[in-house]
């Protein structure tokens, strides 16, 4: 019995049939569920892994206040860490998430950004981790931004922009509450400064369509 699917064996064979539902002495097309407690899904136990990457749909970046930042100063490119302990916040889809993890469970979860060059010439140490804004703030608060579950990387002064994947924590799905991805510095200091690439190119900064890549146990 497959995903929501009788089969049928001849020999050594198996092929694909249907279950039917009856209503009086009607016959239609049905669906095989299968139980685990209170909950019903078309297989059980869960066993097919799926994954998909979504595009990210806005960027931003805010100081230490958490104040957006000026477009004709700075743009739209997410900014973290320095002496101003910037916050850059990368936006997603909630509903396409959600539709995408619905009935199972998250078990990877990773973003691919570019990062400039960091200017201080020092090799940044960046905090990653999720936040619940299902569209971008005019202001942004750590009551949104999940600093429990965090990523630390260190991104490389290369002395060129790179992309670079970093992983995610999956308790950061908060049962679909995840609106995107927030970054921040390790410390607020010129050492972990970074600027990434937002959705669109300016300032100096070509833009970059950031993915989120997410793989579910369904």
């Amino acid at each position: 019995m497959g995903k929501g699917e009788f089969q049928k064996e001849a020999d050594t064979t198996w092929s694909d049939t249907q279950a039917k539902k009856f209503n009086a002495k009607t016959g239609t097309t049905g669906k095989v569920m299968h139980s685990s407690s209170n909950a019903w899904h078309e297989n059980y136990p869960q066993t097919n892994l799926y994954e998909q990457y979504f595009n990210v749909t806005w960027t931003q970046g805010y100081n230490g206040s958490g104040t957006k930042l000026d477009y004709g100063v700075w743009g739209e490119h997410p900014k973290a860490g320095d002496t101003f302990g910037f916050i850059g916040l990368f936006g997603f889809n909630n509903a396409d998430l959600k539709s995408f993890v619905a009935g199972g469970a998250v078990q990877n979860m990773q973003i691919e950004v570019a990062i400039d060059s960091p200017s201080s010439g020092a090799d940044p140490d960046i905090y990653f981790g999720t936040h619940t804004y299902w569209e971008k703030p005019e202001s942004t608060s750590w009551t949104f931004i999940d600093s429990q579950y965090k990523t630390l990387s260190k991104f490389t002064n290369y002395g060129y922009d790179y992309r670079k994947w970093v992983s995610i924590p999956i308790l950061g799905w908060w049962e679909g509450s995840m609106g995107g991805v927030a970054c921040w510095g390790e410390t607020a200091t010129a050492a972990d400064a970074a600027r990434f690439a937002g959705k669109e190119t300016s300032h100096g900064m070509i833009g970059f369509n950031t993915r989120l890549f997410i793989r579910v146990l369904k």
